[in-house]
């Protein structure tokens, strides 16, 4: 269950994506404008102390071949930021070949599958509340200075 100092956060979400189904159009100031007080109110938009990049997010969850392609990039990436923590997001099917790049120090799975599942049965604040969710538990303590999603075509999950 999401802690309540977050309930103001999951209401901001819930209003944007009500006004978005009723107007059919989202809004993406009037999102800025709700989401980024509630970011400051809860300390994710301090300055670090040292201006480095220390964490680095890699949204790639796509397939195995699609991964492979994208490992170039990642090299490139560690490279570049040599002593950043860098976290690799993939599908459940792409994780026993991405466990093996020597270039990411964390990879994670994200359950597209099961996600799509609960926004046809339950609705777009459930699906809500479990990014939310998976949000505290790996993301938001990392405390991400770079995040890139690597694909090769449009596609959200």
């Amino acid at each position: 269950m999401i802690n309540e100092e977050y309930a103001p956060l999951i209401q901001a979400l819930a209003d944007t994506f009500r006004l978005t189904a009723e107007t059919n159009n989202f809004d993406w100031q009037n999102f800025y404008q709700k989401m980024e007080p509630e970011f400051k109110r809860l300390g994710f938009r301090e300055n670090r102390q040292g201006g480095g990049v220390e964490n680095i997010l890699i949204w790639r969850s796509e397939r195995a071949g699609d991964f492979i392609l994208t490992s170039a990039a990642i090299r490139e990436l560690r490279k570049n930021f040599p002593a950043a923590h860098i976290t690799l997001v993939v599908r459940k099917a792409v994780y026993p070949l991405a466990e093996l790049c020597p270039y990411v120090n964390e990879v994670l799975i994200f359950p597209v599958d099961d996600i799509i599942y609960k926004l046809k049965a339950h609705g777009i604040l459930k699906l809500i509340t479990e990014v939310l969710e998976m949000s505290l538990k790996y993301f938001w303590k990392r405390r991400y200075d770079l995040a890139f999603q690597l694909g090769w075509k449009d596609s959200y999950i």
